[in-house]
């Protein structure tokens, strides 16, 4: 994990942490995160209310994968930037983890 800017942190699936206290999460995989944390196993409908997103506390899910064409970005924006928005406080530390480790792909 690095931290980015004040407070903003960023990792790969081996940092990865649940929301509580001060930390705001998005975890921004589809695996395992999103599919652990809505529950379902190889596919979900794109008809289930978390197909895209799934907030719980302080943890954002995201069903975010790395097509060759961009897929669902708007929504995705969207949903993050309200996430970040309600918890906005000058002692949450934010953390974004990925499949992949920011910088090093």
């Amino acid at each position: 994990m690095r931290e980015v800017y004040k407070n903003i942190f960023v990792g790969d699936i081996s940092d990865c942490r649940e929301g509580v206290g001060e930390w705001l999460v998005i975890h921004a995989c589809k695996y395992p995160c999103h599919r652990n944390a809505v529950g379902y196993g190889k596919k979900i409908s794109p008809a289930h209310p978390n197909y895209l997103v799934l907030k719980k506390g302080q943890n954002l899910y995201l069903n975010i994968i790395d097509p060759d064409e961009p897929l669902f970005m708007n929504p995705l924006f969207v949903e993050t930037l309200r996430f970040c928005n309600a918890y906005n406080k000058p002692d949450m530390k934010l953390y974004g983890s990925s499949d992949f480790l920011v910088g090093n792909r």
